[in-house]
């Protein structure tokens, strides 16, 4: 990860009458940026005979570097109903 900090929030929300609870809640955390990188290399050479174009050599001598990020986060919802009997 390439943040060490973590926000997050909540809201609620709940509704009672004499018997029914009713409520609903959102989380949402946010866990900052992952990072990734990874580097190919490639150093050699291939031949190929075809009978169509004749023979062909290719060369490889390079490398790639690709990075990729990602945000990590959740989002979470909860509702919930109750009845509540008489005791």
């Amino acid at each position: 990860m390439a943040s060490s900090s973590t926000r997050s929030s909540t809201a609620a929300f709940a509704i009672s009458t004499t018997h029914w609870i009713a409520r609903c809640e959102y989380r949402f955390a946010d866990y900052g940026k992952a990072n990734f990188a990874s580097t190919r290399r490639c150093a050699g050479s291939t031949t190929i005979t075809d009978p169509a174009i004749g023979t062909a050599t290719f060369n490889c001598f390079e490398t790639d570097v690709s990075t990729r990020s990602a945000d990590v986060q959740t989002h979470s919802a909860m509702f919930g109903l109750a009845y509540l009997f008489d005791y």
